[in-house]
């Protein structure tokens, strides 16, 4: 637990794989969040940081949300509405693309590289047609 931030969800299904009765789990989590050691929006927050370093989209965010038990409630999150994700989507293009892509072939390989990043069709299109018409620096 001290390497990351966890999930009351994940939390508990670790408990439940390792044997513990279902009151010993909630009186355990109900303790660890009256402590402060165990904090959904901490958790929400370094999850976020954690996807964004890796390059990640709005939708595999949400699916690495859903995974670990946050509600479609809980994604709607200040850290993550406000997030600008055409500049981050923009610094990902300027990380990995280091030339114009020169004919469709290379473009529509970049977009599925997107695409399985996580992000819309929508994004994509408008961040590639923008750098395919400017200098990647």
């Amino acid at each position: 637990m001290s390497r990351r931030e966890h999930s009351t969800y994940e939390l508990r299904t670790k408990l439940l794989k390792r044997g513990f009765e279902t009151a010993d789990i909630e009186r355990i989590l109900t303790t660890l969040e009256k402590q402060g050691w165990l904090n959904h929006d901490r958790f929400i927050e370094s999850t976020l940081r954690r996807c964004l370093s890796l390059g990640y989209g709005p939708l595999k965010v949400q699916a690495v949300l859903r995974a670990t038990g946050v509600s479609e409630q809980a994604m709607r999150h200040p850290s993550y509405v406000e997030l600008d994700w055409l500049a981050h989507l923009t610094q990902l293009c300027q990380r990995y693309f280091r030339e114009k892509a020169c004919d469709s072939a290379e473009w529509l390989k970049r977009a599925r590289f997107l695409q399985s990043r996580g992000f819309t069709y929508t994004q994509i299109k408008y961040v590639l047609e923008k750098t395919n018409d400017h200098d990647i620096e």
